[in-house]
């Protein structure tokens, strides 16, 4: 009887350490995503959470919230570092109220982005694309060559959906 309550124990347990791995690391119900950036120069990703209050409002401090999830060795969530908050992934408010944050990319600043509610009332990160407003889903960097301080970027992909379609839109960036 024992063995087999330790058996039962033993893979209940596993049943739920399984269960655990599937759970998205990156999102939770005040901090979900919103977008990604990935790159061809290697697997790790840099996700741009929402961060709210327990009121739904946005924090006003930092509305969002970016880091890596590093997929070499091990999957793990680390913060960006200082350099690269400050000259590549990191953001640069030009407003931010209770509902709506709008800013830029500190590494582009040709194109603007807000982030506030879609029509289904959760928060996600709208721009201006092909003349439509586009809501973001994902970013594809092509970096080819440069330096660490100086990557060589080729092309930029914005991934998202047409805000008043639906449609899946696609455009090609030449920095």
């Amino acid at each position: 009887m024992k063995n087999n309550i330790f058996t039962i124990s033993f893979f209940l347990l596993l049943s739920i350490s399984m269960a655990f791995k599937g759970i998205n690391l990156e999102t939770d119900k005040q901090n979900a995503s919103l977008f990604k950036i990935t790159r061809n120069k290697d697997a790790n990703e840099i996700f741009y959470n929402v961060k709210k209050l327990a009121n739904g409002k946005l924090n006003g401090q930092e509305p969002i919230d970016v880091f890596w999830i590093k997929h070499v060795d091990s999957v793990r969530k680390e913060p960006l570092t200082y350099i690269q908050k400050k000259y590549a992934y990191g953001l640069s408010f030009i407003s931010i109220t209770d509902y709506e944050a709008k800013f830029k990319f500190v590494s582009y600043d040709k194109r603007s982005f807000t982030l506030k509610k879609n029509k289904a009332g959760t928060y996600r990160v709208f721009t201006v694309s092909q003349n439509r407003e586009v809501e973001v889903s994902k970013i594809f960097l092509h970096i080819h060559g440069g330096s660490f301080w100086f990557p060589k970027i080729t092309a930029v992909e914005l991934h998202g959906t047409d805000a008043a379609t639906g449609a899946s839109i696609k455009e090609i960036i030449q920095p």
